[in-house]
């Protein structure tokens, strides 16, 4: 990706906007049941189950079996996409503050 411009447009589109619609249609449909889900639940997993999921295969070499898909997204993603605020990182991003 570092050295094919073409290559790297193709991956980031394929992992990032396809990521992104396929996330929105998972947070909206749980919306819909009456799930409660928090206004960045779409851009919270799209940016952290890549990068555990990534880390896990390249850094840690650990397998990404039952135990772990079921870690990531009963302990970290569902609590991070149901909190009823945006995360600091959404607020910086748009403009808002923290309130700290």
């Amino acid at each position: 990706m570092r050295e094919s411009v073409a290559l790297a447009a193709a991956l980031r589109a394929q992992m990032i906007e396809d990521g992104r619609g396929i996330a929105a249609l998972i947070v909206q449909r749980a919306f819909d049941r009456g799930e409660p889900c928090s206004p960045t639940a779409a851009d919270v997993f799209n940016e952290l189950a890549p990068a555990m999921i990534f880390s896990r295969l390249l850094i840690t070499g650990e397998a990404l079996d039952d135990a772990f898909i079921q870690h990531m997204v009963d302990d970290i993603l569902l609590p991070l996409m149901t909190s009823a605020t945006d995360a600091p990182w959404d607020l910086r991003r748009s403009g808002g503050t923290t309130g700290t």
